[in-house]
């Protein structure tokens, strides 16, 4: 993973495809779901990293790269009722930066049926189940907006609050 300037660039191998996943990560002010980005504008996003990232955006086919938004959420105070629980991106989704969004939807799901083994009732498990996995998502979804300062959420997003993260646009090659 390479990180500047509210860019994220990584590399992740596809064995099964025998492929490497090349994504960048930036802010946009286009929060659409299928933002409009040109090689020109990639290749100011990547300006000053390495020269081999550079390259490697400068070589891309347009027309097999996948661009689209990622969004999170806030960190929500509460995850449930007396009977009902959120869990996975529903109670705290994340950027993807940690690779943690489908992990954390199964943690979760082994955490409840440890609470629900563990309580009486079911609100009691319920309750069980945030207090454990709460205060882990949480600090994940903080790990995850990490690289983007308040200035340069604020040079995209003028005017917003910085706790707000704002829609980030991917591409995927």
């Amino acid at each position: 993973m390479y990180i500047g300037k509210g860019t994220k660039v990584y590399l992740l191998p596809l064995r099964h495809r025998n492929q490497v996943s090349f994504d960048i990560t930036a802010l946009n002010p286009d929060g659409t779901w299928a933002p409009e980005v040109s090689k020109e504008s990639l290749l100011e996003t990547v300006r000053g990293f390495d020269e081999r990232i550079v390259n490697i955006t400068r070589g891309l086919d347009m027309s097999t790269v996948n661009i689209r938004a990622v969004y999170d959420i806030d960190p929500v105070d509460s995850w449930h009722t007396d009977s009902v629980v959120l869990m996975g991106d529903a109670a705290h989704s994340m950027l993807h930066h940690q690779g943690q969004g489908a992990n954390s939807a199964i943690e979760d799901a082994g955490a409840l049926a440890d609470a629900l083994a563990q309580a009486d009732t079911v609100k009691e498990a319920l309750a069980l189940f945030q207090a454990i996995r709460k205060p882990v998502t949480d600090e994940l979804q903080r790990i995850s907006r990490q690289g983007w300062s308040e200035e340069e959420v604020d040079d995209v997003f003028p005017g917003q609050k910085p706790s707000r993260t704002p829609a980030t646009t991917e591409a995927r090659a």
